[in-house]
């Protein structure tokens, strides 16, 4: 679809060519100034920074800018024009086309999901109790007993966190539509997964090296 609405712009702006008059240069820079400055506006709203606690609609990134290319965006008026136009894809296929992209962004969400729990779960977790063992056989030092709590308190929220990833998961699976769950997967999954992510990342900076099952930032950089 990408393509079809660049060649529906460039449609219009050799439309807008061809009504030049031979040798009208000045014509001729409107016209391109005209497009620059468009060019530039949607450039400048695609690579903006958004707004703290902002989150990614259902979609994939725009490769170019960065920008969100929703499911439903498929289905507004110009993408259909466009695609009726150009005799790219008819209404019924690109309806179908919109479903299955709804339809992918509900599998690979599930997918992370699935990851993080079992990451969560059968990694971090027993990284963290064992980590708790070792602190309660290291004596009663004030320093041991701050860390020790540190690392309990921070393995109570990730059991939380856990059991919040999954319970929003199964709610998700009980939506009445591929939409409705696709909604339900990027308003709830998904932030229950950012959690769960920010509480393993706490632990990682606790949790001895030696225990940790997973590549740490620092060695990701200068070891792998």
């Amino acid at each position: 679809m990408l393509n079809t609405a660049v060649a529906d712009s460039l449609e219009k702006l050799a439309d807008e060519l061809d009504k030049l008059e031979s040798c009208d240069f000045a014509g001729l820079t409107k016209i391109l100034s005209g497009s620059s400055r468009r060019t530039s506006r949607s450039c400048s709203r695609a690579t903006t920074t958004p707004k703290s606690g902002t989150r990614k609609q259902p979609g994939v990134g725009c490769p170019t800018t960065g920008a969100p290319l929703t499911p439903s965006g498929l289905a507004t008026a110009r993408p259909r024009r466009c695609s009726r136009h150009f005799g790219v894809l008819s209404e019924r296929e690109l309806a179908s086309r919109v479903e299955i992209a709804w339809e992918r962004y509900v599998k690979v969400s599930n997918i992370e999901a699935n990851c993080a729990l079992d990451m969560a779960k059968t990694m971090i977790l027993p990284a963290a109790v064992a980590y708790l063992g070792e602190l309660a056989g290291a004596g009663q030092s004030k320093g041991v007993a701050s860390v020790a709590a540190k690392v309990a308190a921070l393995t109570d929220q990730l059991v939380d966190a856990i059991h919040a990833l999954e319970h929003a998961q199964h709610a998700a699976h009980e939506a009445a539509s591929v939409h409705a769950e696709a909604k339900a997967f990027h308003d709830k999954v998904i932030p229950a997964q950012s959690e769960l992510r920010a509480v393993a990342d706490e632990l990682e900076t606790l949790v001895a090296d030696d225990l940790w099952p997973l590549p740490k930032y620092r060695e990701l950089l200068f070891q792998y």
